[in-house]
């Protein structure tokens, strides 16, 4: 009885079909939900949340999947941390497995010196300059051992804008790379290899179709000369790294949002694969993984609004269609992502509007870490660690500065990884809601081991794991577990589950959240380990029984199979 809407298991391949799969959803919705929570409140009877369990050969995202970056940039503080604060190490190490992505607007001005044979960094023209920084080889070694409590580096190298842009407008046209040529980029490479400093991944340029806007440098990049550099990048790895295993990966292009929102694609990234894909390596011969960049402009009067959430999802849904008529083995990256662009400082625009480091961006975090997934986003980069106020972490001076000795604050979004990596697997499900309260009731569905060594014994024969999504600041809302499999019928089974949420329900804080009614640490000092464990009780839930979602909330459930039964 009622609406019976389903998430898919599989990304749309076309763009009709990404059409289609949203407008089922909205109409289900719109048009049944009033009808079944009417039938549900005359029956006395809590809506059912059921998971649709993952085909065999279901869509995975990577072990990986929920990770993050750094901003190679000064005004994100990049020149003014301590990345061997054993604080932010102890923070970062509680996130693992992921990867960390080091890479922004100022590093393709970033001058790597030091390194044998290259000269020393130039003197900035100015103490507080996005256009200038220096990399040096201590910097750059607390940099990497940072990478390695937390998995994999993704290092993005200088596309060296200056020099690409510095003829005025429209120089970029003519502007080739070349990795002996850009700031050092090639001796910190080999630098990298001869001292045993593992690279996982390297980008080369950042939102380069950004620096064309007229409010930019109008450079006149071009893309096909982009893909170029891309293919120069791929031989110098070959160069420097003769054992292919020890070969950094090459993810690409990071497209940013010029000329892409609103038109259902993105010419650049369009040229840029195209020209890959006419040459000899193509695009899987030369892209890992292809990656673009979204920022949905979450702020205080639209984090919790369902209709402004689903306008998000639509920012981009040609990525995935738009890459695989190019590319049949590249993964596809949501590369940077963050609730609000950072503008200048990292202020996430105006701070009245901000929900930056707030308990806010927590639901729009889980919802778009859930929905990328069913779209076929094998990794999600979330803009970012720290730096900026838009962090899964804060730090002091303005969020620009870390010192040896300076703790470091855990947003309520840092939570949301954290309870991810500890209960999420990689295999992606469907999801069946009875009720969707106008869509303020969203459910994503997952399968498999979560990939953190800290995970809870029952996580790994766990049948799925529910992330549910309470949108409403006021309503609590409760519903009962289950399984639906395509065949027919329902399925109930006992559950463990972790609630988290905002001390005081609808308000936007900085303060410490909860999880299962209890506070959750607010910092972490220096000389401090590592987080470990659930930090809460879990809710147990009988097969049958309902589960309080709170208001406000991001509700972990993990399904259990030992003692489940068929609904009668």
């Amino acid at each position: 009885g009622g609406c019976r809407c389903a998430l898919g298991t599989r990304p749309p391949t076309t763009m009709r079909a990404a059409a289609a799969l949203v407008a089922v959803w909205c109409f289900c919705a719109a048009a049944f939900a009033p009808a079944a929570q009417a039938a549900s409140a005359a029956a006395g009877v809590s809506p059912a949340v059921d998971a649709r369990l993952p085909a065999p050969n279901a869509f995975e995202v990577n072990e990986k999947y929920a990770s993050f970056n750094v901003d190679s940039t000064f005004n994100r503080g990049f020149f003014h941390v301590d990345f061997a604060n054993t604080a932010l190490r102890a923070a970062a190490s509680s996130l693992a497995p992921a990867t960390l992505r080091v890479g922004g607007t100022g590093g393709d001005y970033l001058h790597y010196g030091g390194f044998a044979g290259s000269e020393p960094c130039p003197a900035a023209s100015s103490s507080a300059n996005d256009t200038y920084g220096c990399l040096n080889t201590t910097h750059w070694a607390d940099l990497v051992g940072l990478a390695d409590t937390v998995g994999d580096l993704l290092f993005g190298l200088s596309y060296d804008a200056e020099r690409a842009c510095g003829g005025g407008a429209g120089a970029g046209a003519a502007y080739e790379w070349r990795a002996d040529a850009a700031q050092g980029a090639l001796r910190l490479l080999r630098h990298a290899a001869a001292s045993g400093q593992r690279i996982w991944g390297v980008e080369l340029g950042n939102e380069l179709n950004n620096l064309n806007r007229a409010d930019r440098q109008a450079c006149g990049l071009r893309a096909e000369h982009h893909a170029e550099a891309l293919i120069t990048l791929q031989k110098v790895l070959e160069g420097v790294y003769q054992n292919a295993s020890d070969r950094p990966v090459v993810i690409g292009p990071d497209s940013g949002g010029y000329e892409c929102i609103g038109v259902g694609g993105c010419p650049w990234l369009e040229d840029c694969l195209d020209a890959l894909r006419a040459s000899e390596r193509g695009v899987d011969g030369t892209l890992h993984a292809v990656t673009h960049h979204t920022y949905p402009g979450i702020a205080s009067d639209s984090y919790d609004s369902a209709s402004e959430l689903d306008q998000k999802h639509a920012i981009d849904q040609w990525l995935v269609p738009l890459v695989r008529q190019r590319a049949a083995k590249a993964q596809v990256w949501s590369g940077e992502t963050g609730p609000h662009s950072g503008g200048e400082n990292g202020t996430c625009g105006a701070d009245a509007a901000s929900i930056c480091g707030k308990f806010g961006s927590a639901l729009w975090y889980a919802d778009d870490l859930g929905y990328r997934a069913t779209r076929g986003i094998s990794q999600h980069q979330r803009q970012d660690l720290f730096g900026g106020r838009y962090g899964l972490l804060r730090i002091k001076r303005g969020a620009e500065a870390l010192f040896a000795d300076d703790s470091v604050s855990l947003s309520a979004d840092f939570w949301v990884n954290y309870l991810w990596k500890r209960l999420v697997g990689r295999a992606v499900g469907g999801t069946v809601l009875e009720e969707t309260y106008g869509n303020t009731l969203r459910a994503y569905c997952h399968a498999g081991a979560p990939q953190s060594p800290d995970a809870p014994p029952e996580a790994a024969g766990a049948t799925a794991t529910l992330v549910l999504i309470n949108l409403s600041p006021s309503e609590g809302r409760e519903v009962t577990l289950g399984v639906a499999p395509l065949g027919g019928g329902r399925t109930t089974v006992d559950a463990l589950a972790w609630s988290l949420s905002p001390p005081i329900a609808g308000a936007l804080s900085f303060d410490a959240p909860l999880l299962n009614g209890q506070a959750l640490p607010a910092a972490l000092t220096v000389g401090g380990k590592g987080l470990a464990g659930m930090q809460a009780p879990a809710k147990r839930i009988p097969a049958g029984g309902t589960i309080a979602l709170p208001p406000h909330s991001v509700t972990f459930a993990l399904l259990l199979d030992s003692k489940s039964r068929a609904m009668s």
